[in-house]
């Protein structure tokens, strides 16, 4: 079970927003688009990768463009109170999100009859990112190896705690994955991000957390954490 999801970020707006994806693809209308501030909502709080890669997305489009792209963090509900935020405006190509797994393809599907957005009231507009999904636990931990998680789970069932950045993110699956895998039910939390889940964990309050690896390199590389595994191969 030592196998690699990679994590897609992706530009979304609002639908119908042919005057934002145009420019973007070829700059042949610079100087009409934009002619004010560009809204970014990340549907997550700040500290995970989405986030991260807003900031450098906005910085250099600013420049390139001439007009400040503003990042507006919305985190809570897997992603979908950002994304129906950004589903909520003026389809004129001043409000975009970066999206990923979770408010796109799965949360609002999840939610079922209580979400108010689909897919179609979204268009895609570039695939930004593609990254590792990982499992972390901190360094102080005695789960030392994915064999060492799998063992410490069914040595203490429905007692191991896993946390995830929101439900029906690629974490959250990825848990609810594993449990099927190895027959065992976990103690899952749903934080509004990967950076609350990540502090839970560096605090003690979680045994292992499943996110994305820019959300938890640097931790890694400071042996603040350590890294088990490369999840599910897609």
């Amino acid at each position: 079970m030592n196998v690699l999801f990679r994590y897609r970020t992706v530009l979304a707006a609002a639908i119908a927003c042919v005057t934002l994806a145009m420019p973007m693809a070829g700059y042949a209308q610079k100087s009409e688009y934009p002619m004010h501030p560009v809204k970014v909502v990340v549907p997550f709080v700040p500290g995970g990768n989405a986030d991260s890669t807003a900031r450098i997305f906005a910085e250099a489009y600013a420049k390139h463009l001439g007009q400040p792209f503003v990042v507006d963090n919305k985190g809570g509900a897997g992603g979908m109170i950002g994304a129906a935020q950004m589903v909520r405006s003026e389809a004129d190509g001043y409000t975009i999100m970066i999206g990923t797994t979770a408010p796109i393809v799965a949360s609002w599907q999840m939610a079922g009859r209580s979400a108010n957005y689909s897919l179609k009231d979204m268009t895609p507009i570039a695939l930004l990112t593609q990254v590792p999904g990982v499992i972390v636990v901190n360094a102080s931990s005695p789960i030392k190896s994915y064999q060492d998680l799998v063992a410490f789970a069914k040595s203490r069932p429905g007692r191991l705690t896993f946390g995830h950045p929101g439900n029906g993110t690629a974490g959250h699956v990825n848990i609810l994955q594993m449990q099927k895998a190895i027959s065992q039910q976990f103690v899952v939390a749903a934080y509004k991000g990967a950076g609350p889940a990540v502090q839970e964990l560096l605090g003690g309050q979680l045994d292992a957390v499943a996110t994305d690896l820019p959300s938890t390199l640097q931790l890694i590389k400071g042996w603040t954490l350590l890294h088990k595994s490369l999840l599910f191969q897609r």
